[in-house]
């Protein structure tokens, strides 16, 4: 079991697994960047933190599928059907990043 944040504060954090199945499918919910990666909470006698450490050395290393959208674009990413990112925002940028639940 993993603590899951946004903000990196364990306090108010949901604690579950990363790797899990859903409609019998399997399912991963990770963030692993700078600023956080997931804290093993209840390893059950694995290697939790080599997993994380893997995991996130992969990502870090891994080619990524880049795609340019053309302005007026929308592009929308399923949390649980991929990982996903984007690069920083440029100072003049006008690019508008919204978040969205749809249950």
């Amino acid at each position: 079991l993993f603590a899951r944040t946004y903000d990196g504060d364990l306090a108010d954090s949901y604690v579950g697994p990363v790797l899990y199945r859903n409609d019998s499918a399997l399912r991963i919910r990770w963030r692993s960047d700078d600023i956080w990666r997931p804290k093993a909470v209840e390893p059950r006698g694995t290697n939790a933190e080599g997993a994380v450490d893997w995991l996130h050395d992969f990502l870090c290393n891994s080619q990524p599928l880049a795609y340019a959208a053309e302005p007026g674009e929308t592009l929308l990413v399923p949390n649980t059907v991929m990982l996903h990112g984007r690069t920083s925002l440029s100072r003049d940028s006008s690019r508008e990043i919204l978040r969205a639940w749809v249950a």
